[in-house]
């Protein structure tokens, strides 16, 4: 099917809604719970912030290259509105847009975010007390400083 293709308006909302879904189950299956384990496993490593980078590498590349196969009549559908400037296209893009939640992908969220607490804590909060908690007497990477901080 290509872009041009005019689509059945009741068959692309169901279809767009279907994808959205599975789009959603994906972020949160595929990207979050690993996201969330790869977080808590490079707690256990003697360079925490190191394997969560490298965890969140290996996340970003797998979402960019699984991502290309997912919602691609929301695709369609974005391409028609601007090739056509149809209010039609555009009415069902915004009604569509407004129905992803991040409630029902809390998973991917929560995933994303420990991770990235994991790498840039300690330029967040640099209280020794809460560093000295998530990596306890292993060294971190202090961003601010561009160097590694052994506490003790």
């Amino acid at each position: 099917m290509n872009n041009s293709q005019k689509l059945d308006p009741i068959e692309d909302y169901r279809n767009i809604q279907r994808e959205v879904r599975e789009r959603e189950k994906y972020l949160n299956s595929n990207i979050g719970y690993f996201g969330f384990t790869f977080a808590i496993a490079s707690l256990g490593t003697s360079v925490p912030q190191f394997w969560a980078l490298l965890s969140m590498l290996f996340i970003v590349v797998g979402h960019v290259i699984e991502k290309k196969e997912k919602i691609s009549t929301l695709r369609r559908v974005s391409a028609l509105k601007k090739s056509e400037q149809g209010s039609y296209y555009a009415f069902l893009e915004e009604e569509i847009r407004k129905s992803i939640s991040v409630k029902r992908s809390a998973p991917f969220v929560i995933g994303y975010v420990v991770l990235f607490l994991i790498i840039f804590l300690p330029a967040i909060i640099p209280h020794p007390e809460i560093l000295n908690f998530i990596y306890g007497d292993r060294p971190y990477f202090d961003i601010w400083t561009f160097s590694f901080v052994q506490p003790g």
